[in-house]
């Protein structure tokens, strides 16, 4: 939770705080000082986001991983498309791609679950291990798609 000051022009139960992701409403009862100077204090709580792109940003911020290496890892390997590799779902699946044994050993929950596959990616990210996209070395992975859009 975090709490914001807001200030309003109409009545207090009118009031509603704008965010990127989110809408915010009031949750605690307000004071005669707050209703003199039309300002109240909003207990706030986010709202998950439902798209992919907004899950990415969820995920990497709460795994503390770098937005934009986030989105493009993601974009580059699937599109941001819940689908299995073009060669078939034996190799990568789902938006980061995880090969089933990798997400299996590095992972929890269900590869196909977009929620389970883009929490395990971010959290990949956020530690450094980028190398299971690829590298400037390798031949395999979008290392060569996203690299380019990331500060390393």
């Amino acid at each position: 939770m975090v709490l914001v000051t807001a200030v309003y022009t109409q009545s207090v139960e009118s009031v509603s705080y704008h965010a990127p992701r989110a809408v915010y409403a009031a949750t605690e009862d307000v004071t005669e000082l707050e209703r003199e100077t039309k300002t109240v204090i909003l207990e706030i709580a986010p709202t998950k986001p439902t798209d992919v792109k907004g899950l990415i940003e969820w995920y990497a911020d709460i795994n503390g991983a770098p937005h934009d290496q986030a989105y493009w890892i993601a974009q580059c390997e699937s599109e941001l498309q819940n689908v299995p590799n073009t060669n078939g779902a034996m190799y990568g699946q789902g938006i980061y791609q995880f090969i089933q044994s990798t997400f299996d050993v590095l992972c929890e929950g269900d590869v196909w679950d977009i929620e389970d596959n883009i929490n395990c990616g971010t959290r990949l990210i956020a530690e450094g291990k980028l190398s299971h996209w690829g590298t400037a070395y390798t031949d395999w992975g979008s290392y060569k798609c996203w690299s380019p859009h990331v500060q390393l």
